[in-house]
């Protein structure tokens, strides 16, 4: 690991525990920590040929399931996401 991407990555860590205390419903957790860690990564979230929401995830005709999002390599999903909120809002 370079000391580059090492340093890259420590900056990016930061940023994403000083937003994880506002996660605290789905849409958020996807939006500033899911999507952001996908893009760091190298991904192209707004291309729908490498980064796929809502993709079909089913495992029999009597599951019928999708994935939050769904990495794509060729068309064919090589990674799945699937989001939850990071933190509760209840007490």
């Amino acid at each position: 690991m370079t000391d580059d991407f090492r340093q890259k990555f420590k900056t990016f860590s930061e940023r994403m525990v000083n937003v994880a205390s506002r996660c605290i419903n789905e849409e958020a957790t996807k939006l500033f920590l899911v999507l952001p860690l996908v893009n760091f990564l190298g991904y192209d979230t707004m291309n729908p040929d490498e980064v796929c929401p809502e993709h079909n995830a089913d495992f029999s005709d009597k599951y019928k399931n999708r994935v939050d999002f769904a990495i794509l390599k060729n068309k064919d999903p090589v990674i799945a996401i699937e989001c939850k909120a990071l933190v509760s809002d209840r007490k």
